[in-house]
């Protein structure tokens, strides 16, 4: 059984069931979670995929990053982790809290990607806390994006849109931009 398959015999199952118990809200299925470290940066990631109405396949990845205060979006912090396929999700994070102004509650900040419509969501401007012994800043913050209808069995344009190097878009070593943030020499992945 495939993603799409078993959300929609999930959807069935909670539809019949709120129907017999008259239940309210339902919990978000949670496809996968983990919790990554990056030095002295860790990262917990919760992976919420759904289908809405019109059975378009969304993805809400949930993040709770804890890195030195005063450090997001500093090169010698950088976290290579994307929050879609043209974001690092740390650079994006530091352009939506613009962490360098003071700390404090503001309405929601959201940045929509240009090339591909996912957004960061985070309701904060600033950390969420700062870890008194921990010298750890945590911020608590979502991506969603949209990756095509559900119930097709090839990939549409909404989900070619979703890949980091779409077909006639070629991207040598030396000329990444933000959409490419980090440096190759920097971090090393092995296959």
């Amino acid at each position: 059984m495939d993603l799409v398959e078993l959300l929609q015999v999930r959807q069935k199952t909670l539809t019949a069931l709120a129907t017999q118990l008259s239940a309210g809200a339902r919990e978000p299925f949670c496809w996968h979670s983990c919790t990554m470290n990056y030095g002295s940066s860790k990262i917990k990631i919760r992976i919420l995929p759904d289908l809405d109405e019109n059975d378009m396949l969304k993805v809400r990845v949930e993040y709770q990053l804890a890195i030195k205060a005063g450090q997001l979006g500093k090169e010698d912090c950088m976290i290579p982790r994307l929050g879609c396929a043209h974001r690092a999700v740390d650079l994006w994070l530091a352009s939506v809290c613009n962490t360098y102004d003071d700390f404090g509650w503001t309405p929601s900040h959201v940045s929509t990607c240009s090339l591909c419509n996912s957004t960061l969501t985070c309701l904060r401007k600033g950390p969420l806390r700062v870890g008194e012994g921990s010298g750890q800043a945590v911020y608590d913050f979502y991506v969603e994006r949209c990756l095509g209808i559900g119930s097709l069995s090839v990939p549409d344009d909404q989900w070619a849109c979703q890949r980091s190097h779409p077909v006639g878009d070629r991207r040598a070593v030396g000329d990444c931009d933000e959409h490419c943030p980090w440096s190759p020499h920097k971090y090393h992945f092995r296959s």
